[in-house]
């Protein structure tokens, strides 16, 4: 089984692609795989990093725990440790949950 449905939404990026030997892996298997596809545009990378850094500092300056900001947002503790990581990819509707917890504005915690 081959998964490369990422290179349609990135063609410019540059992606490893998971191959499995086993046809008749299962649609949820498959998607834990896409989880672990690399990702190494240098432009999506930052992106996760810049709000990782904007969401651990204002978190801080708030003197919140990352499990007071997770419940305020209405989001799994571990889910908010991988954002703040730069492990996770936040929705919209997350990264909007997460702001209005902290009191800014999205743009905000979007901002360079």
């Amino acid at each position: 089984m081959r998964i490369n449905s990422v290179a349609a939404a990135a063609p410019e990026a540059e992606i490893e692609t998971i191959y499995g030997a086993d046809p008749r892996v299962s649609i949820d298997h498959a998607r834990l795989k896409i989880d672990r596809v690399i990702v190494r545009d240098p432009a999506l990378r930052d992106w996760k990093a810049i709000v990782a850094k904007n969401v651990r500092k204002l978190r801080q300056q708030r003197k919140l725990t990352q499990e007071q900001l997770a419940f305020a947002s209405k989001i799994d503790l571990t889910y908010l440790g991988g954002i703040e990581r730069g492990r996770r990819n936040p929705s919209l509707m997350v990264l909007a949950r997460i702001a209005d917890a902290l009191g800014v504005t999205l743009p905000r915690l979007l901002s360079d």
